[in-house]
């Protein structure tokens, strides 16, 4: 009987600490059908959870942008399926037909632990600014990279990805998502990264291209992570084998030519000794 009393005990204590969080739920919307505006009221109905402290809240909301099929609003409540921590991240998959594009998809992922029902106040807060339209500041920050016809915009290959590429990419992304947040206690641990995820996907004719990269927000630091296609790993592989093999024939060419030169030093020191001894001279050493 004491063990389940204190068994009650510590429940009651993790659920104390715990906070609320939206359960196992997918909607499906039609975007001529939703309203931005306001989320709330599509969240009424919807049962909650009791997490305890270390189990986050999580939600995507993903946007078909295409304009030719029926285009839908995603959102999707549930434990996150990798991330274990507090997480932010947008992504986005384009889509080309002959170097133009074609159609976007793009979603916004979140994980938190800081307050009840902190993912419905986080899509209260951004959803509307950040993916309303595929016209809105955060999409034409980086969709005009693959502009071909402005050279000065376009800094990014439909069929290969780039270093120039990554760079530009992520900066006016970044730039665009610089005011989100975990909360004002995000950075009092120091330990804990509070990541803001970029991924980003190009497909053309079969070509599947792959952006990432990460800043953590109380750093300010940015990693890359670039996915190239077969074709340019292996160029760039056979670069780096014709750059060794041409530093290691240099290195054979000069140790051939340095053994070439002390041989002709040592035959020119045996013809001279040669000369004085036919001479009838001797080399000796001269006293002080």
């Amino acid at each position: 009987m004491l063990y389940i009393i204190l068994l009650l005990f510590l429940v009651s204590i993790q659920n104390l600490h715990g906070h609320l969080c939206y359960s196992n739920h997918t909607l499906y919307f039609s975007q001529n059908n939703f309203s931005w505006n306001n989320f709330s009221t599509y969240f009424q109905s919807l049962s909650t959870i009791e997490q305890s402290s270390s189990s986050p809240c999580h939600v995507r909301i993903t946007i078909d942008y295409n304009s030719i099929h029926n285009r839908y609003v995603t959102i999707k409540f549930g434990a996150p399926i990798i991330y274990n921590h507090t997480h932010i991240e947008f992504g986005s998959q384009i889509n080309f037909i002959q170097k133009n594009i074609q159609s976007i998809v793009s979603y916004l992922d979140y994980t938190c632990l800081y307050e009840d029902l902190c993912e419905k106040k986080f899509l209260n807060k951004w959803a509307n600014i950040l993916l309303n339209s595929r016209n809105n500041s955060l999409h034409t920050s980086f969709l005009p990279l693959w502009n071909k016809s402005n050279s000065i915009q376009s800094k990014c290959e439909q069929h290969k990805v780039t270093n120039t590429c990554a760079s530009y990419l992520c900066f006016m992304i970044y730039d665009e998502l610089k005011n989100l947040s975990y909360g004002k206690y995000q950075c009092e641990d120091l330990s804990v990264t509070n990541p803001v995820k970029i991924h980003i996907k190009t497909n053309s004719e079969n070509r599947m291209n792959d952006y990432q990269c990460m800043k953590n927000l109380c750093t300010k630091e940015i990693q890359y992570n670039l996915t190239l296609e077969s074709d340019e790993y292996n160029e760039l592989m056979m670069k780096k084998q014709i750059r060794e093999y041409t530093n290691k024939l240099i290195l054979q060419r000069a140790i051939f030519i340095v053994a070439i030169l002390v041989i002709i030093a040592c035959i020119a020191y045996w013809v001279q000794c040669r000369k004085y001894r036919q001479q009838g001279y001797r080399l000796t050493k001269t006293s002080a």
